[in-house]
């Protein structure tokens, strides 16, 4: 893992020269937008360690439960695929930015769940640049 000193360093660098060749003109103390960037950093930094470590562990459970497998080729491939789902997540979240996500089980209580929020939904207006309208089943 890297360490907080080199993401420190890491970010110092990165906006000294993006300053320094004139591509970004900080409107605030350089200081700030270094920090800005240092968390950032970390949090990417992070997220790849959490990424690597699942990939370790189902590639380990793997290799127990299959003999023989490729652990390394495995871990790659294990990493990949949580690292495009995770990729996907954040793409999902921050197009949906002003929307809330709900999880329920069976169509009965989907349609109570529509028939709850219909006045809601047709009183409030959307802040989603999307067009699409909430769709409710009737049955």
């Amino acid at each position: 893992m890297i360490r907080e000193q080199q993401i420190d360093s890491l970010a110092a660098f990165l906006v000294s020269g993006l300053v320094s060749k004139g591509i970004i003109k900080p409107k605030g103390d350089a200081k700030d937008i270094i920090a800005l960037v240092v968390e950032f950093l970390s949090a990417n930094f992070e997220a790849e360690a959490q990424i690597d470590a699942e990939a370790d562990r189902t590639a380990e459970d793997l290799a127990r439960k299959n003999p023989g497998i490729d652990v390394t080729r495995m871990r790659n491939l294990t990493r990949q695929k949580l690292a495009e789902v995770r990729e996907q997540q954040e793409h999902a979240v921050s197009a949906y930015e002003d929307a809330v996500r709900i999880s329920i089980g069976t169509p009965a209580e989907m349609d109570a769940l529509f028939k709850a929020l219909e006045p809601l939904v047709r009183a409030a207006p959307s802040k989603s640049k999307s067009k699409r309208a909430v769709q409710t089943r009737t049955g």
